[in-house]
């Protein structure tokens, strides 16, 4: 900083030609040069230093593919950590090529904010409705729709093309699993995902997102889903929807259901149910003590898990005369209330027998589910069973089959196998006595005990012939 005293007389002796009486006898002049007098190659100076070009770019690429602001920064020092070496200790205090927290937070919001919009307001629906129409082109097909609920908040409902390959199965027209999530986003959207059951897995039918969970709002956003299908959806039903819903307890969902598919069978989850009663027990407004909240749980689930309609009484009755359950006035008139829903208690099996229609009428899935059934039945009386069937699920899946074969043909007299007849690698130990080796023989220098990958499993015993001639004359091998 260079400071300039201009004078009201020059040189000649003249006056200044100004007449502002406010001009002081020596007026100053601040003029700066950028020209610093300190080094400026230091942590503290450094990170003032503006972003630069490239890792603006690098940012803004990682915020494209899906990062948040925490994790594109940690993926930037860890280029740099890899580029600089040693020299990382420099390069990250230099916040024209490492910036801040708070310089990534301000980005993410500004490619957001040009990517999608606004996030609240008219701002926010225009630019849904630019992406929807976006994303419909792309689809050559209309799998999103955008309309304003009578509340006058917004309702979306998305059929993507998978979503209605999904509903050419059969198994979409039997049934159906919906469930809600909340806190999304910033304005507490929620999304209404409903899956069919197939033998890859749960698959999506479609999805419903709205601001508000009440039973009007969730109809018309299921009003608007069907609006998306075509007259074959679920399963060739088509209007009628699903044979059966499970869903959770909510009295706006099941209100929503049976308005818009009224000839479906609606039951309730069972884990969403326990999930209710334990959020119900601790809930601090119905004061129930830590130390008894598992019990009274244990109450709730056994009545839930019984086979036959006379046990739920039973345990209901016992429940009642409990004292544990008279101490809790409020637990006691949920229980009832919980109570007086209509109870199907039957094995999961024998339930879906009674419920699926296609299923009960085919003779091979009917027979073959009962077989099932009674085998599971039997096996979970035997806990020895129940480990060994656990022990051995799986477990000659990926055997070839004349691998199979051959390992039978093997413990029996037959056909000529085509292998060689090997014996067995022995080799006597310095300890004393004779190990069979399953990995080979060893070398004579070695020693001690072998390797973990190479010990006896304990395979079932088998009568082998030692002498060679008569393994060849039986056309016998112990190895095949």
């Amino acid at each position: 900083m260079v400071c300039t005293l201009v004078k009201t007389v020059d040189k000649r002796g003249g006056s200044s030609r100004s007449n502002d009486p406010h001009i002081p006898t020596y007026p100053t002049s601040v003029r700066l040069y950028n020209v610093h007098n300190h080094n400026i190659f230091v942590a503290e100076a450094l990170r003032h230093k503006d972003v630069g070009v490239k890792a603006i770019e690098t940012l803004t690429q990682l915020f494209e593919i899906g990062h948040s602001p925490t994790s594109a920064l940690a993926v930037l020092k860890s280029d740099l950590l890899v580029e600089h070496d040693n020299k990382y200790v420099y390069a990250s205090a230099n916040r024209a090529i490492c910036p801040d927290l708070q310089f990534c937070y301000r980005l993410y919001q500004k490619v957001n904010k040009q990517e999608f919009g606004e996030q609240s307001g008219e701002g926010m629906l225009a630019a849904l409705a630019r992406q929807i129409e976006s994303y419909n082109a792309a689809c050559n097909d209309t799998c999103a729709k955008l309309k304003m609920s009578a509340t006058g908040t917004p309702l979306v409902a998305i059929c993507s093309p998978l979503m209605k390959r999904t509903h050419s199965l059969s198994n979409s027209g039997e049934m159906c699993f919906m469930d809600s999530s909340g806190n999304m986003d910033r304005e507490n959207c929620r999304v209404f995902l409903l899956l069919t059951h197939t033998c890859a897995g749960g698959l999506p039918l479609g999805i419903v997102i709205t601001q508000s969970e009440d039973e009007k709002t969730v109809s018309e956003g299921l009003e608007l889903l069907k609006s998306l299908l075509k007259n074959d959806a679920f399963g060739g039903r088509g209007e009628a929807g699903p044979r059966l819903f499970l869903t959770d307890d909510s009295k706006a969902e099941k209100g929503a259901i049976a308005q818009v598919f009224p000839e479906a069978t609606q039951l309730l989850c069972i884990f969403h149910l326990l999930q209710a009663v334990w959020r119900w027990l601790w809930n601090k407004d119905h004061k129930i003590e830590m130390k008894d909240r598992q019990t009274l749980f244990s109450i709730v689930k056994d009545m839930l898990y019984a086979r036959e309609m006379s046990t739920v009484e039973l345990l209901y009755q016992q429940a009642l005369d409990n004292p544990l359950t008279t101490r809790y006035r409020k637990f006691l008139t949920y229980l009832q209330n919980l109570y007086s829903r209509p109870f199907i208690p039957q094995s999961p099996v024998r339930r879906m027998l009674g419920l699926l229609s296609e299923l009960a009428e085919n003779a091979d899935y009917s027979d073959a589910l009962t077989t099932m059934a009674k085998r599971l039945e039997k096996m979970k009386r035997n806990p020895t069973q129940l480990i060994s069937a656990f022990y051995c699920f799986g477990k000659g899946m990926s055997a070839s089959k004349r691998a199979a074969a051959l390992r039978r043909a093997a413990r029996r007299p037959g056909p000529i196998i085509g292998c060689q007849p090997t014996a067995v690698a022995r080799r006597t130990t310095k300890t004393g006595s004779r190990r069979r080796l399953t990995a080979g023989r060893p070398r004579k220098s070695s020693s001690g005990l072998e390797h973990d990958y190479s010990r006896h499993t304990g395979k079932r015993a088998v009568r082998v012939r030692h002498r060679l001639s008569e393994s060849v004359a039986m056309n016998y091998s112990h190895q095949a």
